[in-house]
């Protein structure tokens, strides 16, 4: 049911289910991840081999919200596929407290903010479960909250009590006083709840835009952001706009990407490319290399 309230919202894409093309930094997936009680124990290295890097792929948001209801065991699976939240000593992702200090700031003597770290960081990482399960149900919750504002109609008070909980108590939760409470009737109301639950995700997340200027390449922006939790929290934001972003080499606007765009590439909105621009710069490079191979050949 779920998903087809996804659906006619509007929420999902053919083939990537939840999950939009939204331009993010690769993180590093940890080399041991093993299940312990209520936790999940990890490390990035197991003896020599080193956890690789990946990047976001299709169905990334489905599959964290489908863990909801799911066994320790898938949990510590998608860990191993995905890579982990890096929850801290304030149950929250490890992302929430990332310094954003300047380089320059910190040469001139200003001191950075002191970052938070994953429970038992560096050698003996670890993670509840119960974080694993709380952020899956706030991230379904949203998403639900999200498509009955969208079709429109009432979100279930299940979906809503959760969001408001995490709101006014933080990470915990958990005030009887607020098992009655019901989606406001107000719509601009709830619209600016579901606001607040998401825009914590992407603090938590510490989600923001990066200036990227690789060799042989025009200068770029991409979202950066802590590790798979900063990843999940940007696809969500694209989820819950029912968009994806990227920006435009020629034009520097963002625009919606068909799909995902590639980082080592130029990307052009549809705009540009209906104006040949995406032409324009791919004849510029083709003569740059023509000249390069005359003058090696001198």
């Amino acid at each position: 049911m779920e998903e087809i309230s996804w659906q006619l919202a509007g929420l999902t894409t053919e083939g990537r289910g939840l999950t939009r093309p939204v331009t993010t930094s690769n993180w590093r997936v940890p080399a041991a991840v093993d299940l312990d009680g209520n936790r999940l124990r990890w490390n990035y290295c197991d003896g020599d081999r080193l956890g690789e890097v990946i990047g976001v792929r299709d169905r990334l948001i489905d599959e964290f919200v489908e863990l909801a209801d799911k066994s320790p065991e898938d949990i510590r699976d998608f860990a191993r596929r995905w890579g982990v939240l890096m929850i801290c000593e304030h149950d929250r992702p490890a992302g929430h407290a990332w310094p954003g200090v300047p380089e320059e700031d910190v040469l001139n003597g200003r001191e950075p903010l002191k970052p938070c770290a994953p429970r038992g960081w560096p050698d003996e990482c670890w993670e509840p479960l119960g974080a694993w399960y709380r952020l899956a149900l706030e991230a379904r919750a949203m998403i639900n909250v999200a498509a009955a504002l969208h079709n429109p109609k009432p979100a279930r008070r299940g979906d809503w009590q959760m969001l408001v909980h995490r709101i006014w108590l933080g990470p915990k939760g958990g005030n009887p006083a607020l098992d009655d409470l019901d989606q406001p009737r107000h719509t601009v109301s709830a619209r600016e709840h579901l606001q607040a639950s998401i825009q914590r995700w992407v603090a938590w997340g510490a989600v923001q835009p990066r200036f990227v200027w690789r060799a042989n390449r025009d200068p770029m922006i991409e979202f950066d952001g802590c590790g798979l939790f900063g990843a999940l929290a940007a696809q969500l934001l694209g989820t819950l706009s029912r968009t994806g972003w990227a920006v435009c080499t020629e034009c520097g606007h963002g625009y919606d990407p068909v799909r995902r765009p590639n980082r080592h590439r130029r990307n052009f909105c549809p705009t540009c490319r209906a104006n040949g621009k995406a032409s324009v710069h791919s004849s510029r490079d083709h003569r740059e290399r023509r000249t390069k191979v005359k003058e090696k050949g001198r």
